[in-house]
């Protein structure tokens, strides 16, 4: 069993509800997890024990760590919330027609976000505005991840995975470099919903 199954079995161990996201920080020693009681725990994982509990007003699906982990990001209902570590101040909220079901970092100041409106957001943190959509899936958008391209040698790019409740699958293609620069569908595959 990995690292990140471990640390998910033992929050749920600890949690008086289910545990809906775990997010490790890259320095492996911090992990923020959101469950069903409406709570935002910060974890010691040096010591195993939770260091801070935030309320939230209702139960969050999914919390993020930025690349560096300089800040994250908590989906709530329709709205995407980003604090700043350093301040433990709120830095952006975005709300959406409907709920967000899906985060990924691009950046430290680009997120990608999904869930039951049309398309996936690309937006810039900083500026505070959707900069793209990715449009394509008929249906939400429950899943995304990203990963930088190996396979290219020339020219560095980003990809993002996104899939739909269709079982829809596609690839996009980022400049990481210019993130307002349309991104391209690489690859779609259809898999079971």
């Amino acid at each position: 069993i990995d690292l990140y199954t471990n640390i998910y079995l033992v929050l749920i161990l600890l949690y008086r509800a289910h545990v809906n996201y775990v997010s490790v920080h890259p320095s492996g020693r911090l992990a923020l997890s959101v469950s069903k009681d409406k709570t935002l725990r910060t974890w010691n994982l040096l010591t195993g024990r939770s260091a801070y509990v935030t309320n939230i007003k209702e139960a969050a699906p999914i919390v993020k760590w930025s690349p560096l982990g300089d800040s994250y990001a908590v989906a709530v209902g329709n709205k995407v919330v980003v604090y700043k570590l350093a301040t433990a101040a709120l830095s952006f909220t975005m709300e959406f027609s409907r709920y967000v079901l899906a985060l990924e970092f691009l950046s430290e100041n680009m997120l990608a976000v999904g869930g039951e409106f049309e398309g996936v957001k690309i937006l810039d943190i900083g500026r505070e505005q959707c900069i793209q959509t990715l449009e394509g899936h008929a249906t939400r958008v429950k899943d995304l991840g990203v990963t930088d391209d190996l396979l290219r040698e020339d020219k560095r790019q980003l990809l993002l995975f996104s899939v739909s409740s269709d079982g829809d699958l596609r690839c996009w293609a980022f400049n990481p470099e210019n993130f307002e620069e349309k991104a391209k569908l690489v690859a779609k595959l259809p898999t079971p919903p």
